[in-house]
C-alpha cells in the first residue's frame, strides 16, 4: 500500500524491490490510495496488479479528500477479503494507517502480518498542515501494534522514537540501488549534455527533488547563484519547471530517465532541511559516480562517508563553498572521487541486500 504511485524516491524503491525478481513480482499487488501516476507503469509491465483506492487529491478540498476516505479503506477491506495475503505492508504514513484501519476490519489480522514502513525522519508538520499532522498522530497510536515498523533510516527511527512511536517492533532496513542500472555513461553524458547545450567539459550539478518545503530550492538557487558562473545546474522533479530561470539552469520537470541524466553530471547536489530517510537520489548519483554534496538531514552523511561534502541544512554559504570546493577539482581528482563515490554504493547500497532484507521482514518463513 503507497499513497500514490508519482514519481518519487519512496516510490522508485517500491517499484524496485517489486520487479527486483519474478517470484516477488508474481506474489504482489499495489493498492494506491490516490490515484496511480507514472510508476504504475513498470509495476504493470513486470505483471503486478495495480488498484486505485480512489481517494481525493487534497487540490479538490478537505472535506471532499476526508469524505473519499471511508470508500477507500473499504475498497482495500474487500481486497484483503479477496486476495487473503499473507502480509498488508505499508509504504508511508497515510498507507500505514490505512491498511491497519482495513486489516482489522477484514477480520483477517490474525493471519496477516502488517508492515508498517516509514520512510522519512521527522517531518515539520507546520509545513503541511492539519490533516498531516492528524495522520502522524494516528500512525503514531498504532506503531507498537503493528508486526514490524520498517524504517528505511537510522534517522528516522531515531527522530520517530523521540516522537513517541513504539521502538519495540522497530527495525531499518536501508534501500538499495541497482548499480547495473545507474552507472556511468559516456555515450548518454554526450548525448544529452549535446540536447541541453552543455559543453563536454563544463561541470555539471545535479538535483532530483519535487518542489517542496523539505527540499529547501531557496538555499540551492542562492548557493548557485554564488557559484557564479563556474557550473551549471540540473534540477529534475515535479515542480522544477516553474522555478526563476537562471543563467544555467536547466528546469527539466518530471523525467523517467534519470540514470542517463544523473550520468550527464558530476555532482549530485541535495539540499533537503527536513524529513529524508534514506534519499535514494543521494545513493542513484553517486552509483553514476558522482560525487555528493548534501545537507546533513536523514541518512545521506551516512551514505556519502567519507566522499564529497556534507553541509548543515540551511546554510547556503557551506553548501555554496562544498559546491565550489568540487567543481574546482581538476578533471582527475573529480574523476577519482566519482569511482570512489561509486564502489561505495556498490559495497554498501546493493539492491540484492535490501531486497533480501525486506522480504525476510515481510514474509520471515521465505
Amino acid at each position: 500500500m503507497i499513497t500514490d504511485l508519482d514519481v518519487g524516491g519512496a516510490e522508485r524503491m517500491l517499484v524496485n524491490y517489486l520487479t527486483s525478481s519474478a517470484e516477488i513480482a508474481g506474489c504482489s499487488a499495489v493498492f494506491s490510495l490516490k490515484r496511480p501516476g507514472a510508476m504504475a507503469e513498470p509495476l504493470r509491465a513486470a505483471g503486478i496488479p495495480v488498484y486505485d483506492g480512489a481517494i481525493a487529491e487534497p487540490s479538490e478540498g478537505l472535506l471532499t479528500t476526508l469524505g473519499s476516505v471511508p470508500g477507500g479503506i473499504g475498497r482495500l477491506k474487500g481486497l484483503i477479503s479477496d486476495l487473503r495475503p499473507t502480509a498488508v505492508v505499508g509504504w508511508m504514513y497515510h498507507a500505514n494507517v490505512l491498511a491497519y484501519e482495513a486489516l482489522r476490519l477484514s477480520g483477517r489480522r490474525a493471519e496477516t502480518r502488517l508492515v508498517a514502513g516509514i520512510r522519512c525522519s521527522a517531518m515539520q508538520g507546520n509545513a503541511y498542515g492539519v490533516t498531516h499532522r492528524l495522520v502522524v498522530a494516528r500512525s503514531r497510536q498504532i506503531s507498537g501494534a503493528v508486526d514490524v515498523l520498517a524504517y528505511n533510516s537510522e534517522a528516522g527511527r531515531h527522530e520517530h522514537e523521540a516522537l513517541g512511536f513504539s521502538p519495540a517492533k522497530a527495525t531499518v532496513v536501508w534501500n538499495g540501488v541497482d548499480t547495473n542500472r545507474f552507472r556511468p555513461d559516456a555515450e548518454a553524458r554526450a548525448r544529452i549534455r549535446q540536447e541541453l547545450g552543455i559543453a563536454p567539459d563544463r561541470r555539471v550539478l545535479v538535483q532530483a527533488a519535487r518542489v517542496d518545503p523539505m527540499k529547501d530550492y531557496p538555499t540551492l538557487l542562492k548557493a548557485f547563484r554564488a557559484l557564479e558562473g563556474a557550473a551549471d545546474l540540473m534540477v529534475v522533479g515535479k515542480g522544477t519547471e516553474a522555478l526563476p530561470d537562471l543563467p544555467g539552469l536547466h528546469r527539466l520537470g518530471i523525467r523517467t530517465d534519470m540514470p542517463p541524466l544523473y550520468a550527464t553530471a558530476d555532482v549530485i547536489v541535495m539540499s533537503s532541511a527536513f524529513g529524508e530517510g534514506f534519499p535514494n537520489v543521494v545513493a542513484e548519483g553517486m552509483a553514476a559516480g558522482l560525487v555528493p554534496a548534501v545537507t546533513r538531514v536523514g541518512d545521506a552523511a551516512i551514505i556519502g562517508g567519507d566522499v564529497g561534502r556534507t553541509v548543515a541544512p540551511g546554510d547556503v554559504a557551506g553548501l555554496a563553498d562544498a559546491l565550489s570546493g568540487l567543481v574546482g577539482l581538476d578533471a582527475d581528482g573529480l574523476a577519482a572521487a566519482g569511482a570512489a563515490a561509486r564502489q561505495r554504493i556498490v559495497t554498501e547500497f546493493s539492491l540484492p541486500a535490501a531486497v533480501a532484507r525486506m522480504s525476510n521482514i515481510i514474509d520471515p518463513a521465505s
